[in-house]
C-alpha cells in the first residue's frame, strides 16, 4: 500500500492505493499525469506508451550501478572526482533530457538493451558474491535468487510454450519441448514487450512506485491479464499505476483503484474515483465514463442483428447492449437516478413485442422507446430492405415485395394461435399489474377487492380482441401491420429466402455491408443510404424532446411503420 499526491483541480489530494487504473479518453491527459505522479514521488520507475523492441546482437556489460543508472535515468555520469551517490544525483537530475529525450510525454524509449545489461550486471553480481561465499568456507546451501531467475519465474506462467535465458552475453529463446535455443532477436513482437515488461517490473528497486502507461500495447488480449497478475504477484512489494484507455484491460485489474480523468485544461486535472455504481459493474461504469456521446441501452448482445442495426441507426449515440428487455428498463432508470451518472444522458429502446400502448407510454416517461415493429429482426423485413434487396439482385420490386408479403403471411398462419395467446396473455398480464392495495384493509377487503378484480379482467374478451386485430391484418394483406404485431425469430428467414438469398445469414451481411458503404466518400452505395434511410425513417426517435412531446401527446407516437423509402424521399 502507497499513498501519493495526485493534482485534482486546485487541490493536491492524497491517495492511498496497492495497485492505481487511470483511464480516460484520447487526449484527457492521463499520460502527463502520470508524468506529474513521476515528478511528485520518489522510488518512482514509469514506463512510456512509446517504447523500442530492438535490441542489440550482444549485451553491453556494466558495473550494477552503471547499468541502474542507465536504466532509471537514461544517463550514468563518469566524473572521475564525484562520489557514487553524486553521479547518482546528477544522473537523476538529467532524467527529462536523457531518459526521455526532453519529451517526457511522447519519447520513444529506447532502452532494451540497458535493461538487459542490467540483468548481467546484477546475475554477475549474485554468482560473484555465491562464489566468494564459497570459497570463504561459509558453504550457503541454496543460491540466492537473482533478478534473471525472477524473470524466468514470471516468463514460465505467462509463456510456457517458450524458454528464454541469457547465455554468452545474448538473450536467448527456444522452444519448451526442445533444449536447441536461438537468438532472441527471432521473437515475436508480443513476446518481446512481455519480456521488456517483465525485466522492467523485476529490475526496479524495492518497494518502489512503477508507472505503465498502455499496458496492454503489442500483448495478445489472452495473455494481457495473465502477464500483470503474474508481475503484480512476483512484485508484491511495488505498487502500480496503469495508464489505459481499454477498458477490458482497466475492468481486469479487479482490486485496483479506478481513477477517471474527466478533463485537463493543460495546467489542472479534473478527475474521480470511480467503483460499481448502484448496482452497476466497474466494467459498465468505464464504458459508460468513457463515452462523450449519449448513451442508449438495447437488447440483444455485442454481435447480435439488434446492437448492429442500432449502431447504424442511432450513431448520435453509444449503444450498449443489455441482452434483455429488463436489463434495459433497468439500467436506464438506474442511471437516470444516480448521481454517479450526473452528467450524463441515458435512453433505452426495447422490442415492441406484445405490449399495450398504456405501457409503450409509460415506459416513455423513463426514457425508454419501443420499436414501431414487433421486435428489432422485423426492421430487417422492412419494405424499404426488400425494395432494396431486390435492386441488388436485379428483380422487378413489387413482385419481390408481393412474393415476401406472401410468404410472411403464410409463416403468421402457421403461428397465428400462438401468436393470439401471447398477445392476450400480455394483456392479461398488463391488467393484472394495476392492482392495487391502496385503501383495502384486512384480509377479508384483500379477497374481496382481488375478486371484483379479477371479475374485470374478461379474459375471453382480450383473447378475442388479439384474434380479431390479426384476422384483420391477415385480411386487408397489410404487411406493415404483420410487422408491427407479428413477434417472431423465424420471419427473417422467411423473408430472406423470399428475396432469393440462400439465408437469414447472408442477407443479414449484405443489409449491414451496404449500410456501411453508405458512408464512404468514394463509392458510396445508394442502396445502403435509401436502406438506412428507411430504417431511421421506421424506428423511433430518440432525445429529451422526443420523449416529451410524446409524454405529452400519445397520439403522436411511431404506432406503425411510415411510409415506404422510393427513391430516396418517404412516401
Amino acid at each position: 500500500m502507497i499513498s501519493i499526491p495526485i493534482p485534482n483541480a486546485d487541490s493536491i489530494q492524497n491517495l492511498e492505493f496497492c495497485t492505481l487504473v487511470i483511464i480516460g479518453a484520447n487526449g484527457s491527459g492521463k499520460t502527463r499525469l502520470g508524468i506529474k505522479i513521476e515528478d511528485l514521488t520518489t522510488n518512482t520507475h514509469r514506463i512510456g506508451a512509446q517504447r523500442s523492441l530492438v535490441f542489440g546482437d550482444e549485451i553491453v556489460v556494466r558495473s550494477t550501478s552503471v547499468a541502474e543508472s542507465f536504466v532509471q535515468y537514461g544517463n550514468y555520469i563518469s566524473e572521475k572526482s564525484w562520489t557514487e551517490e553524486q553521479r547518482i544525483a546528477q544522473a537523476k537530475g538529467t532524467r527529462k533530457e536523457n531518459r526521455w529525450g526532453g519529451r517526457p510525454e511522447s519519447h520513444l524509449l529506447n532502452d532494451f538493451d540497458h535493461i538487459l545489461s542490467l540483468l548481467v550486471s546484477l546475475e554477475n553480481e549474485r554468482n560473484a558474491k555465491f562464489t566468494k561465499q564459497f570459497r570463504e568456507g561459509s558453504h550457503p546451501q541454496t543460491c540466492p535468487n537473482s533478478k534473471l531467475d525472477s524473470v524466468r519465474r514470471v516468463w514460465n506462467l505467462v509463456m510456457p510454450q517458450r524458454q528464454i535465458d541469457i547465455a554468452d552475453n545474448r538473450l536467448k529463446a527456444g522452444q519448451s519441448t526442445s533444449a536447441e535455443s536461438y537468438h532472441a532477436i527471432g521473437m515475436s513482437d508480443g513476446e518481446r514487450v512481455a519480456f521488456y515488461l517483465i525485466a522492467q517490473a523485476m529490475c526496479v528497486p524495492k518497494n518502489a512506485l512503477i508507472i505503465v502507461d498502455e499496458p496492454e500495447t503489442h500483448l495478445h488480449k489472452a495473455i494481457q491479464s495473465r502477464l500483470w497478475d503474474a508481475i503484480e504477484s512476483e512484485r508484491a512489494d511495488c505498487s502500480f499505476v496503469y495508464i489505459t484507455h481499454d477498458l477490458d484491460f482497466a475492468a481486469s485489474r479487479v482490486d485496483a483503484k479506478k481513477l477517471w480523468v474527466r478533463e485537463y485544461d493543460g495546467t489542472t486535472w479534473k478527475w474521480d474515483i470511480i467503483s460499481e455504481i448502484d448496482g452497476f459493474p466497474s466494467a459498465l461504469v468505464l464504458e459508460i465514463l468513457g463515452s462523450r456521446k449519449p448513451i442508449l441501452f438495447v437488447e440483444g448482445t455485442a454481435s447480435s442483428i439488434d446492437t448492429q442495426l442500432y449502431r447504424r441507426i442511432y450513431p448520435d449515440f453509444h449503444v450498449i447492449p443489455r441482452e434483455g428487455c429488463g436489463k434495459v428498463i433497468e439500467s436506464t432508470i438506474a442511471m437516470k437516478q444516480s448521481i454517479g451518472f450526473h452528467s450524463k444522458e441515458a435512453f433505452g429502446i426495447i422490442d415492441r413485442d406484445f405490449r399495450a400502448v398504456q405501457q409503450i407510454v409509460s415506459l416513455q416517461k423513463d426514457r425508454i422507446s419501443t420499436t414501431s415493429v414487433a421486435e428489432a429482426e422485423n426492421g430487417i423485413c422492412l419494405p424499404c430492405i426488400v425494395r432494396a434487396a431486390a435492386k441488388h439482385l436485379k428483380q422487378n420490386e413489387e413482385k419481390t415485395l408481393d412474393s415476401v408479403k406472401v410468404a410472411a403471411f403464410a409463416h403468421l398462419a402457421k403461428q397465428l394461435g400462438h401468436q393470439v395467446k401471447e398477445r392476450a396473455t400480455q394483456e392479461i398480464r398488463h391488467a393484472l399489474s394495476e392492482f392495487s392495495s391502496k385503501g383495502i384493509g384486512d384480509r377479508l377487503e384483500v379477497i374481496a377487492s382481488l375478486a371484483e378484480f379479477k371479475d374485470r379482467i374478461d379474459g375471453a374478451r382480450l383473447y378475442d380482441e388479439a384474434k380479431a386485430k390479426y384476422d384483420a391484418t391477415i385480411a386487408s394483406n397489410d404487411y406493415d401491420s404483420l410487422l408491427t404485431t407479428f413477434n417472431n425469430k423465424g420471419l427473417e428467414e422467411v423473408v430472406a429466402k423470399a428475396i432469393g438469398f440462400s439465408c437469414r445469414q447472408i442477407f443479414r451481411d449484405w443489409v449491414l455491408a451496404e449500410i456501411d458503404a453508405a458512408s464512404k466518400t468514394d463509392k458510396q452505395s445508394a442502396l445502403g443510404l435509401e436502406m438506412l434511410n428507411g430504417l431511421k425513417d421506421s424506428f423511433p426517435k430518440i432525445g429529451p424532446a422526443v420523449i416529451a412531446a410524446t409524454i405529452a401527446c400519445p397520439s403522436t407516437m411511431n404506432n406503425s411503420i411510415p411510409g415506404e423509402v422510393k427513391d430516396g424521399n418517404v412516401s
